[in-house]
């Protein structure tokens, strides 16, 4: 069976000709993960590879259920300081600090983190000083 015949039958519709094996998985991921607990999502996101599928992330940041630790982890691995996406970290921020994610199940508490500079990565002190919503 064809990828196609395949995608058409989990999303119960037909494909668009010009759509690609990214598009379905990301409309297929997020059909998914809103069935899945908050903690699963937590755990998607320790492992989440940063640079591909944001639109689990934004789903995320959507969403209210989405613990404050999840977040968290979120805001700080996307580098606030450095991220160009301003846009993205200021949502995080507003809707943090204004009480928009009731739960908080798990914990998030790491002072030191992996930053990606460029090519490489390295290893970061948290202190207060850059603490913005902890």
């Amino acid at each position: 069976m064809s990828f196609k015949t395949e995608a058409e039958k989990i999303l119960n519709r037909k494909l668009k000709d010009d759509e690609t094996l990214d598009d379905f998985f990301e409309e297929v991921l997020l059909k998914l993960v809103s069935n899945l607990s908050p903690k699963i999502w937590h755990q998607m996101v320790m492992e989440w590879n940063w640079d591909s599928y944001t639109s689990f992330l934004n789903w995320l940041i959507e969403n209210p259920k989405t613990d404050k630790a999840t977040i968290l982890m979120i805001y700080w691995k996307s580098t606030p300081r450095y991220n160009e996406d301003i846009d993205f970290i200021e949502k995080i921020e507003k809707q943090y600090l204004n009480g928009f994610y009731k739960q908080s199940n798990f914990l998030f508490s790491q002072k030191m983190i992996w930053v990606k500079i460029g090519p490489l990565f390295h290893r970061v002190l948290i202190t207060e000083k850059y603490l913005r919503l902890c």
